[in-house]
């Protein structure tokens, strides 16, 4: 799921950021990237960018914490495939559509 880029409590995507979330020691900005791009096990962290710097929200992360630990636990993470996401806002789309909005 991506997260709400204008979500007033996006967080930047920075050791720094991190270190807001009381990740103590912060990533380092190559771990980051490795995360955003290749992730652990398979499984990317979710990021956006706005104004041209990458930003995350605090859900994205517990989420990604979570599913990395199923991960490393044996257990299989439960991450949505794209035609699951499609066919899930084709649903939204079709009752917003019934309801008249």
């Amino acid at each position: 799921m991506q997260p709400n880029t204008l979500d007033r409590k996006a967080i930047p995507y920075t050791p720094a950021g991190f270190r807001s979330l009381a990740i103590v020691p912060p990533p380092s900005a190559a771990t980051l990237h490795r995360w955003r791009l290749k992730g652990r096990f398979g499984i990317c962290l979710n990021t956006f960018l706005r104004g041209g710097r990458r930003f995350t929200t605090e859900d994205a992360v517990e989420a990604w914490f979570e599913q990395i630990t199923a991960a490393s636990d044996g257990k299989t993470p439960q991450q949505r495939t794209i035609r699951q996401a499609d066919d899930a806002t084709a649903a939204a789309m079709r009752r917003l559509e019934s309801e008249g909005l």
